[in-house]
């Protein structure tokens, strides 16, 4: 997706959608999620015996990505998702 698209793509939704992104972005950041993430792709690079394709990377990364979100980093977004949604 270029970056054009996501720009695009984030302005059309609602603010209240945006501050939850935004949100959850930083929490990950903050709890090493996303070092974590970018570490587990260099490794999946590195240890293939042929080259990958995004296909593959994209598999692995959301398997793992799912499985390791931390439950307190769950738990905010959540919160924030229901006081954006006025719940």
């Amino acid at each position: 997706m270029t970056a054009e698209k996501r720009k695009l793509d984030s302005n059309s939704l609602p603010e209240e959608d945006n501050t939850v992104i935004r949100e959850a972005k930083a929490e990950l950041v903050k709890c090493g999620w996303r070092d974590e993430m970018l570490e587990i792709a260099k490794e999946a690079m590195a240890s293939s015996s042929l080259e990958m394709t995004l296909e593959e990377l994209i598999h692995i990364l959301t398997k793992e990505g799912l499985e390791s979100v931390p439950s307190s980093v769950k738990e905010s977004i959540l919160k924030t998702m229901r006081n954006a949604d006025g719940n």
